[in-house]
Parts: structure tokens; C-alpha cells; sequence
């Protein structure tokens, strides 16, 4: 369940900035906030003013492949667009986009009969910025990558071009991110810069709810009224983080809790964790045994998982598994998606899940995702080299598969995330392959434009 209240403020502006994208004039929104504070509940609610059809969504992954979140959104662009459009927004850019949307190929089998995309950046780029400012023209779209500060570099840089490209018509970009974590990449902060820089942008802060709206959460999240006490206690726990409030409600109306009418002072009080973490922990601690290691399970795998991997993994019954993904969404920590797939129902559920993973368990688990990739798709290069170099037990195949992965992201233009793989080959390499690797280093950096360290690659070679 998610609800959305207080933030009559953040609409209004939302709206206000909306209307002026509605008049042909593009923005850029950058929603910042602390992890739960209900900026992904604010966009799905922009969206949701927009009407189907009007927004495309993706949401970054760091340990996706490069360019995910614009693969994601493109597709679903392309899968609901009608032939005649996408050929009229496309133009004469196909063979570009098709380097990030294979579909496209299949929806317009003309495409195939079209010269290979030149390498760099800038063409595939300025095919994107083409397509989607072409299907902005009729009316608002509003593209939004959830998550930005996760995104890899060379979807960053996408971003930030289209904000400086699309000049006219009704494109609304628009990013979430997370404030308050150490490590933002130099990448994420230069690209922020820019961003927030430009006179088209808006930065939207997205803060902590007051008591009353508070009060007006912890009864739909209970669906009862509430004592007055237990609402202040709530509140100045969780300084009105809503994803806090939810989770804090759900866990003291598990312990029978919602109801002491001295939570403030009482004895009670010590019973609640202190962060939203150790909230999250302790409704784990309250699911069964196998719903907890489904839960684990799926988080090793990533933020989504299969039904069928689920149930190889934990060797359970596919009644079990089922009953344990029932039991996870109806507590609120899981949603479905599409075709048997498990979602954790928010970023900060699979980090705590996965941070209850025994080291020794996540690395088995590693081995065994990948040996199971293996055996089903032994082409997904970028998920088996993250398994494989998680896994830590098999230098070889965790080689083998980055080098492929670097080559790949290299070949659909995605230089950063190409020049990343490719220093971790590197780290894993022995002399032999070293060469071989610095060369393909080098080609991914002066692809970039990186002509200095380009130079240092090949010289290094």
C-alpha cells in the first residue's frame, strides 16, 4: 500500500511546473530528499495527474548493465507506440536507437536494412534526444529516472544532455535522488552541478511530514483511529520520514503497541528501534523461516527477482515459495511485476535484507545465480560478471565474463560503464591478457573523448 499525504505543497509546485512544459516550455525537476521521504511517491503522483501514456519510467540500478534505466523507458516507449509514430519520431536515427532498444528492429524490420551506428557518444545521444523530443511535440511527456544518484555514468550523461539538447516542446525530465549518503560518484555530482545550474531546472526538496500529516498516515497505514500519544511518539521518532512512519506503524501494530496510551514515556517506547533500519529488521524477524529465506535469496539477486530462480535457489517447494512472495507483499515488503517477477517494494527493504546476509551465504548464493545464468542465458555477460567477481571463488570466469561485458558496453556506446569493466579485468587479469585489455581501454576512453587517458591505456599496453 502506498499512500500520499501532506505533500499538497510539493504537488502544487510539481503542477505549477507542469503547466509550463504543458505550454511547450521543457524542464528539468530534481526531487531531493533522504532515502524514504516519498520522492518516488511524488513523481508516480505527477504521473498519475498525467494520464497513461504520458510518462515513460525507469529506475537506476547500480548493478544493471550500462544504460539500463534508458533501455527500460525506451522500450516501454516503443512497445506502446504505433509503427507510423515511432518511423515519424525516429527519422533517420533507427540505427542508432536500435544500439540501446533492439525492439525497435522487430517493430520496424526496415531498420535492419540501414548502415551500422557510427561510434561515440554524441550520435546516440542526439538520436535519442530527437525521438523523445518528437513524441513530446503533441503533448507533456514526462520521462523520469528514479533514483539518479544510482545510475551508471553513461546514463548520467544521457540525462544531462537532454536536458541541455531539448530546447522546445512539452518534454518534462525528471530525477530522484537521494541526499545525505557519502560516496556520491564525481560523475553523479558533476552532472548535478549542471544540471541545477540550468535556468529551466527546479531543485524540489522534499522534507519530513509535519504532526498532522503524520497522524493522517499512521491512521490509513493502521486504518483505525489512533491515540493521539502513540502519533506523537511516531512522529518525533521518525521526524516524519513517511517510509519510516509506515514501517514503524506496521511494526507496533504487530506487537500489539498501537493502542498504549502512554508510548511517549512508558516502558513500551524502548521496544521501538531507533532507525529505520532495525524497523525493517524487525519485521523480518517477525515473517516465517521460509519467507525470510526467499526474502535473502531474492536479494542476493538484485532489486527483482524470478518466481522459478526463487525456487532453484532455495531448493523449496513452489507452493512454499509462493505462500513465503504472498506473505512478503501482503507485509508491504514486496510488489509484484511483470511476468513472475518479485520487486522489493522500496530500496531501503532490499538493503537491509541483503545486509542480513551472512558473508558466507551471499558468496554461495553468487556462485550458484551464476552457474544458473549460465545454464539459461550464458550470454548475459554484465549479470555473470557481477555474480562471478561477487562470488570471488573463480577468477577465470570472472575475467572471461567482464572482458565480454566491457566489449559489449563498448559496442552500444557505453564508454564509462566499458572503461569501468575494463579496469576491473584488468584488477583480475594476469599479464597475458593485460595487453589485450589496455587496448580495449583505451578505444572505450577515446570514444568518450578522454584523449589523455586514452593515450595512457594504449601506451600502457
Amino acid at each position: 500500500m502506498s499512500v500520499l499525504v501532506g505533500r499538497e505543497r510539493e504537488l502544487g509546485e510539481l503542477r505549477a511546473v507542469l503547466g509550463e512544459v504543458a505550454a511547450g516550455r521543457p524542464r528539468v525537476v530534481v526531487l531531493r530528499g533522504e532515502a524514504g521521504i516519498g520522492k518516488t511517491s511524488l513523481a508516480r503522483a505527477l504521473l498519475a495527474d498525467l494520464g497513461e501514456g504520458a510518462g515513460l519510467w525507469a529506475t537506476a540500478d547500480g548493478t544493471a548493465p550500462a544504460f539500463w534505466p534508458w533501455r527500460t523507458l525506451l522500450a516501454a516507449h516503443v512497445a506502446r507506440t504505433s509503427p507510423s509514430a515511432l518511423a515519424a519520431q525516429i527519422g533517420e536515427c533507427g540505427a542508432e536507437l536500435s544500439r540501446l532498444v533492439p525492439e525497435l528492429r522487430r517493430r520496424l524490420p526496415g531498420l535492419a536494412l540501414l548502415p551500422p551506428a557510427e561510434p561515440g557518444r554524441y550520435p546516440l545521444f542526439l538520436a535519442v534526444a530527437r525521438m523523445l523530443g518528437a513524441a513530446a511535440r503533441p503533448g507533456p511527456l514526462a520521462v523520469v529516472l528514479d533514483d539518479l544518484q544510482s545510475a551508471d555514468t553513461d546514463s548520467l550523461l544521457l540525462f544531462d544532455f537532454l536536458a541541455a539538447e531539448v530546447r522546445s516542446g512539452g518534454l518534462l525530465l525528471l530525477a530522484t535522488v537521494r541526499a545525505g549518503v557519502a560516496g556520491h560518484s564525481p560523475e553523479f555530482r558533476a552532472v548535478l552541478g549542471r544540471l541545477l545550474g540550468r535556468p529551466e531546472a527546479r531543485l524540489l526538496q522534499v522534507d519530513g511530514l509535519g504532526r498532522r500529516a503524520v497522524g493522517r498516515l499512521v491512521e490509513a497505514v493502521a486504518d483505525r483511529d489512533v491515540p493521539a500519544a502513540v502519533v506523537e511518539a511516531v512522529h518525533r521518532r521518525t521526524e516524519g520520514n513517511p517510509f519510516f512512519v509506515t514501517e514503524l506503524v506496521r511494526l507496533l501494530s504487530a506487537r500489539g503497541l498501537l493502542d498504549e496510551p502512554g508510548v511517549p514515556g512508558s516502558a513500551s517506547a524502548a521496544a521501538v528501534p531507533p532507525g529505520v533500519d532495525a524497523v525493517v529488521a524487525g519485521r523480518l524477524a517477525a515473517l516465517s523461516e521460509p519467507c525470510r529465506t526467499v526474502l535473502r535469496t531474492g536479494a542476493v539477486i538484485g532489486r527483482s527477482f524470478s518466481l522459478e530462480l526463487a525456487r532453484e535457489l532455495t531448493g523449496l517447494p513452489e507452493v512454499e515459495v509462493l505462500a513465503a512472495l504472498e506473505e512478503a507483499m501482503a507485509a508491504g515488503l514486496l510488489r509484484e511485476g511483470a511476468a513472475d517477477r518479485f520487486v522489493f517494494s522500496h530500496p531501503l527493504v532490499h538493503e537491509v535484507v541483503a545486509a542480513s546476509i551472512a558473508r558466507a551465504r551471499r558468496v554461495r548464493l553468487h556462485r550458484r545465480i551464476a552457474e544458473r545464468i549460465e545454464e539459461g542465458d550464458p550470454t548475459s555477460h554484465a549479470e555473470l560478471a557481477h555474480h562471478w567477481c561477487a562470488a570471488g571463488d573463480d577468477a577465470a570466469r570472472a575475467l572471461e565474463y567482464t572482458a565480454r561485458a566491457a566489449a559489449e558496453a563498448t559496442a552500444s556506446g557505453a564508454y564509462g560503464e566499458a572503461a569501468a569493466l575494463y579496469e576491473q579485468a584488468i584488477a583480475l587479469a594476469g599479464p597475458h591478457r593485460a595487453g589485450e585489455l589496455l587496448v580495449g581501454l583505451g578505444h572505450a576512453r577515446r570514444a568518450a573523448g578522454e584523449a589523455a587517458t586514452a593515450r595512457q591505456a594504449f601506451l600502457g599496453a
